[in-house]
């Protein structure tokens, strides 16, 4: 339909700072409609008061609900580094876009083995996460500083 603009439905994993400036930057996207569709966190409590705050949909109480919504467009991980990429394998394989806080992935073993043996590890531990993407998901996209 002309003039019609795009929606993009959101499920977000965690409710915390991080969450909070998501959710706020969402607010001031151009040119689409962002709807937070999903909000779940450790604790149900905090994501139920972080739904009504930012109005998000729905509460779930595990990220699977989420995962499992054919609706959601985008699984957005506002979570501690140690489960990026476990989650973030598990949006992916159920066919989402996904949204991680860097870090990705990384090498955190002893500082004085070589650097090229550390980039190596660290790449070894990204491919699990790009391989499940649909071949026609486009582009993977990463950004580091």
């Amino acid at each position: 339909m002309a003039g019609e603009r795009p929606r993009v439905r959101v499920g977000l994993v965690g409710a915390g700072f991080v969450a909070r400036i998501h959710a706020e930057s969402y607010r001031h996207l151009r040119g689409v409609d962002v709807e937070l569709r999903w909000v779940t966190a450790r604790r149900t409590e905090r994501a139920r008061s972080f739904a009504q705050e930012f109005h998000a949909r729905e509460v779930a109480d595990d990220v699977r609900r989420i995962l499992d919504d054919p609706a959601v467009d985008v699984v957005d991980l506002c979570v501690p580094n140690a489960v990026h990429a476990s989650i973030g394998l598990e949006a992916a394989r159920a066919g989402k876009h996904v949204i991680i806080e860097k870090p990705l992935t990384g090498f955190f073993g002893d500082p004085s083995n070589p650097r090229p043996d550390m980039l190596l590890a660290a790449l070894a531990t990204a491919v699990p996460l790009i391989d499940p993407r649909p071949a026609d998901a486009g582009p993977l996209r990463y950004a580091e500083t």
